[in-house]
């Protein structure tokens, strides 16, 4: 057998890595039959549109915006199934998921985004005693899974550098609504 160079030996170990921060990322899949549909629209190469909503991670607000997420994962997503996919970036820093209810019909919903990334994470509260928050962010999320047009909704949970999330009730969350 041929013998494995030095530059396929480093190819492997980075698909091996992404494999593992994959695996460590993702909490949980739920319900795919929205983004499968939408997976299909994308193959027929329907034009799509992806929306974001949160707060300075979602605005790219340290990578700027054409290096934020938003822009690279709807980029990706269109290249890899060879589609058009309309960005629509509604992240404002500093701001929690109770601004996002106030925003999401107009900077989202009225676009009828295919799929849609909530990221509110570092800006809500995560105090027990804070329901104000906890209603806010599960209020957003009903919103946008009773849209009309019945997009994927996909939450994404960061953490600040000091390790503060509301990881916690926000995966509740997501897995009480199979997301």
């Amino acid at each position: 057998s041929p013998a494995v160079s030095e530059s396929d030996k480093n190819d492997i170990n980075q698909e091996e890595n992404d494999g593992d921060m994959i695996s460590r990322a993702l909490v949980r899949t739920g319900n795919t039959n929205r983004i499968k549909k939408v997976i299909e629209r994308a193959r027929n190469g329907e034009k799509l549109k992806f929306g974001y909503i949160g707060g300075s991670i979602t605005e790219g607000s340290s990578a700027g915006s054409q290096k934020c997420y938003a822009t690279l994962s709807s980029a990706g997503f269109g290249e890899k199934f060879g589609c058009e996919v309309e960005c629509i970036n509604a992240g404002i820093s500093g701001t929690p998921s109770i601004l996002g209810n106030v925003r999401v019909q107009r900077d989202i919903l009225d676009h009828k985004p295919d799929v849609i990334f909530l990221e509110f994470a570092v800006n809500d509260s995560s105090n027990e005693a804070d329901m104000l928050s906890r209603g806010s962010y599960e209020s957003l999320l009903r919103t946008c899974l009773e849209a009309e047009n019945e997009p994927a909704v996909i939450i994404l949970i960061s953490c600040q550098e000091n390790g503060y999330s509301c990881e916690e009730h926000m995966t509740a969350l997501g897995e009480h609504y199979d997301l």
